[in-house]
């Protein structure tokens, strides 16, 4: 890290500018790690089901590869729109 702005001047820029976090809102303060965000997705996404009953059934778990980040999606745009 060191070493970053020196052998690697695209990634330092990114990093420079926030590009290494994501935030859940327009606030500063709001910033969370990349993988810590995605983790909140997909406890979003899972709702009351937990993984025990998607893996164990291959029907479901394909049904919510395909429609959970669609879903999630909707839901976080009707909660945008009327909350």
């Amino acid at each position: 890290m060191v070493q970053l702005e020196h052998r690697h001047p695209a990634i330092f820029e990114a990093f420079k500018y926030g590009h290494f976090v994501l935030h859940k809102t327009g606030k500063l303060s709001s910033a969370i790690a990349l993988d810590h965000g995605h983790e909140q997705n997909n406890h979003y996404m899972m709702g009351d089901w937990g993984v025990i009953e998607l893996i164990q059934n291959d029907q479901d778990l394909r049904k919510w590869m395909l429609s959970g980040p669609e879903m999630l999606c909707l839901i976080l745009e009707f909660q945008n729109t009327f909350f």
